[in-house]
C-alpha cells in the first residue's frame, strides 16, 4: 500500500535571521538586526535594524503558534474515561480504548471479502501525529497496566501493533484536540481498505473466513479466536 506518512509531516525553511545586541553597561538596552536567508546558499543577506512593523509581524506569528500548540491534545471538555495516557510534547502521544463495536469494514477485492458492517472487539489505540499501533482486549473494562495485550485481529497490522498506512487521508493533527485526534484515527483506520496480514496471522482461524462469516451473520466477534501479543499495557507506555 502506499505510504502516505510524509502527508503528516510539516517541513520548514529558513527565512530570516535575527542577531540580537546587548549594550555592554545598559543590559536593557538592546539592538536587534534582521538578516534575510538567501534559498540557494542559506547565507544570511541584507542585514538591516528590525523594524517596528517586522517586530509586530513577529510578534503575532508568536503568538499564533503558541496557541496552536497549547490547543494540542487538550480535552474538549471533562476527560473521556477511555483515555489512558495523553502526552502534547513533541510528536504527541495518546493511549485511549475502544469498547466492542459494529464498524463497516473495507476489504480489496482480491481478499475476496465482501465490505459491510461487522463487530470488531474492544480495541486499545496508542497513536502520534504520524504512527498508529492497534491492539486487541477481551474485556470491555477500562485497562490496567497489567491488562494483557492480543493481536488486533484486523489486517494491515504488524506484530508489534504498527498499522500501515495506507490510501486514506486525515486532517492535520498539529492542533487536533484530544477529542478530534483521537477520532481522525480511528476514522483513518476503519475508512481504509485492509488488503494485507503484514506478516501475522492475528487470529486462530483463517481470517478470511472469520470476516465473510461476522460480516453475513453480525455475530459478536468471538474474543476466543484472539491471539496474545506477549505483552501489556505497562509495556507499550513511554
Amino acid at each position: 500500500m502506499q505510504n502516505i506518512t510524509s502527508d503528516f509531516q510539516q517541513y520548514y525553511q529558513p527565512k530570516t535571521a535575527l542577531l540580537i545586541y546587548r549594550h555592554t553597561s545598559k543590559l536593557n538596552d538592546v539592538y536587534v538586526e534582521s538578516f534575510e536567508i538567501d534559498q540557494t546558499t542559506g547565507q544570511p543577506i541584507n542585514a538591516h535594524p528590525l523594524s517596528i512593523e517586522e517586530a509586530a509581524k513577529l510578534g503575532r506569528q508568536l503568538n499564533s503558534a503558541q496557541e496552536k500548540h497549547m490547543g494540542f491534545l487538550v480535552p474538549d471538555g471533562l476527560m473521556p474515561e477511555t483515555v489512558l495516557y495523553v502526552n502534547p510534547r513533541s510528536e504527541g502521544l495518546a493511549i485511549w480504548y475502544t469498547p466492542p463495536m459494529k464498524r463497516k469494514l473495507f476489504f480489496s477485492k482480491h481478499l475476496e471479502i465482501k465490505d459491510g458492517p461487522a463487530y470488531v472487539p474492544a480495541l486499545l489505540w496508542k497513536a502520534t501525529k504520524s504512527q498508529l499501533y492497534i491492539f486487541a482486549l477481551k474485556s470491555k473494562k477500562r485497562p490496567t497496566v497489567s491488562t494483557p495485550l492480543y493481536h488486533a485481529p484486523l489486517f494491515n497490522t504488524a506484530a508489534n501493533g504498527l498499522v500501515c498506512i495506507g490510501d486514506v487521508t486525515i486532517p492535520s493533527l498539529e492542533t487536533a484536540s484530544l477529542g478530534r485526534f483521537m477520532q481522525a484515527w480511528q476514522d483513518f483506520f476503519f475508512n481504509s481498505k485492509f488488503s494485507h496480514l503484514n506478516g501475522l496471522l492475528p487470529v486462530s482461524v483463517d481470517p478470511k473466513e472469520l470476516w465473510n462469516e461476522l460480516i453475513k451473520t453480525g455475530k459478536p466477534f468471538p474474543n476466543e479466536l484472539l491471539l496474545t501479543s506477549k505483552t501489556t499495557l505497562k509495556s507499550i507506555l513511554p
